[in-house]
């Protein structure tokens, strides 16, 4: 099927972790800075993170597919071509 996959390097992973907790700490000052606009707003807000939450599923679905679809259509071209020879032989 596919590739072996690869533990993530250590360094990766520590600068998922700094990325995770700036953002933590840049929403939490925002959500205290404008408290009052997000309490009105909460339907709103609510809607948005579903619609985004839902277009990077079909995002994710997508690739996935458009993945598959490209490894029938080489399996297809290796199995129809016939193997020739290289033009220039090394």
């Amino acid at each position: 099927m596919g590739a072996a996959q690869r533990p993530p390097r250590p360094w990766l992973v520590r600068l998922a972790v700094a990325d995770a907790l700036a953002g933590g700490i840049a929403l939490g000052f925002l959500a205290r800075h404008y408290r009052d606009v997000l309490g009105e707003h909460t339907g709103v807000i609510s809607l948005g993170v579903l619609a985004v939450v839902a277009a990077g599923i079909l995002v994710r679905l997508l690739v996935r597919s458009l993945r598959r679809a490209s490894e029938r259509l080489d399996a297809i071209l290796v199995d129809e071509l016939p193997q020739r020879p290289s033009p220039r032989p090394r």
